[in-house]
């Protein structure tokens, strides 16, 4: 779901869909808001993080733009 949801957002889509498909993702188990971050680019974003699966593997964040909600990373 998760790469899925990565390739959605990359597209697209009406605001309230992104919308729509934002509350589906935080509602998944194992997935957490952490708040306000950063991406690589230095843009202010909320974040929604899951957790590698894999050894060695980290936090996998969507950074999302909170004022028009376009993916950012």
């Amino acid at each position: 779901m998760w790469s899925t949801a990565q390739d959605l957002l990359a597209g697209p889509l009406t605001p309230a869909t992104r919308s729509a498909l934002y509350r589906v993702l935080a509602e998944q188990p194992g997935i957490s808001s952490p708040g306000k971050v950063t991406d690589a680019l230095g843009r202010t974003g909320v974040a929604l993080a899951r957790k590698g699966t894999g050894e060695g593997e980290g936090e996998f964040r969507l950074v999302v733009d909170d004022a028009t909600a376009e993916l950012l990373a």
